[in-house]
């Protein structure tokens, strides 16, 4: 792949990892990759560069912030986007069985996307959240 430098892919599909892209896509000088990362993933990413200019700007990083169970969600207060997030702190539980089982942020950033709604089931490692991850 004279027309698709190795370090391009393997940029472009850790970034398409870490923003939860399914699907990349990569074009230059009629050399094209592409793969399927995930078959749950909600995004789909196709990009177009020159290779003499190939830097891939990977942005900010957005990690979910996920359902450890099977239940219904009751959030602890409002969830909004903009709220800022530490690394262990609860933004609700869900009820599975009687039993309360809690949910808490992984990492300390910036919610980005509210994905779910109080009172909503939710499965096991459904993302709820999406965090902006601080540096």
């Amino acid at each position: 792949m004279a027309g698709l430098p190795t370090d391009v892919i393997r940029d472009s599909l850790r970034v398409a990892r870490e923003h939860g892209y399914r699907v990349v896509k990569l074009e230059s000088e009629g050399e094209m990759f592409s793969a399927v990362l995930s078959e749950g993933a909600e995004h789909e990413v196709a990009l177009p560069f020159e290779a003499e200019n190939a830097v891939v700007d990977s942005g900010p990083v957005l990690k979910p912030v996920t359902a450890p169970v099977v239940g219904y969600l009751k959030l602890k207060g409002e969830l909004a986007v903009g709220q800022t997030l530490a690394s262990g702190d609860v933004i609700g539980e869900i009820l599975a069985l009687g039993i309360a089982n809690e949910i808490a942020s992984k990492v300390s950033g910036k919610i980005t996307e509210v994905l779910v709604e109080d009172g909503q089931a939710v499965e096991y490692g459904q993302p709820v959240a999406m965090v902006e991850v601080s540096s």
